[in-house]
């Protein structure tokens, strides 16, 4: 009965792994050198506020993935649409407000004061549009995404074209 058991956690333990690579993509091992994991570290700890990472690997990656697109974001990503450079402004104060420490719930609150319009991207190539409603922590969090703004910007820009 243990080598079932063992058999079926093992089996299980591989089924969800290959969920993960086929979601996340494969792993790719990276060298810092101590001053820059020492940089890499404070921007974890700035960075980890709207996600719910469960260890330091996942922290890691997730600060990683972010600064990734968001330099492609700033630098690399052409677009030309108004829609396209309104989410990324927004986006960029969401990023900047939340490096300095404030909550997903004190950045919905300053965009909702202003009267931010909240930007609506849903999946598919319908383009981005911008609604007049209340901003929550849930809206804060989607629009802090870097990879979900690019998604978004790169079908705005294709629609267009």
């Amino acid at each position: 009965m243990k080598k079932e058991s063992r058999a079926k956690s093992d089996a299980e333990r591989q089924q969800i792994r290959r969920e993960k690579l086929k979601k996340e993509g494969n792993r790719k091992t990276i060298y810092l050198n101590s001053t820059t994991l020492e940089h890499l570290n404070e921007i974890v700890k700035r960075t980890a506020n709207s996600r719910n990472q469960k260890n330091d690997t996942e922290r890691n990656s997730y600060a990683i993935d972010e600064l990734i697109n968001k330099h492609y974001l700033d630098n690399i990503l052409e677009h030309e649409h108004e829609s396209s450079e309104k989410l990324i402004d927004i986006y960029e104060r969401i990023w900047t407000e939340a490096f300095e420490g404030v909550s997903n719930g004190g950045i919905a609150r300053k965009l909702n004061e202003e009267d931010i319009p909240l930007p609506h991207f849903p999946e598919g190539n319908t383009g981005i549009r911008f609604i007049s409603t209340v901003w929550t922590e849930k809206h804060v969090i989607k629009c802090s995404n870097a990879r979900a703004i690019i998604k978004a910007v790169k079908a705005q820009e294709s629609k267009n074209n």
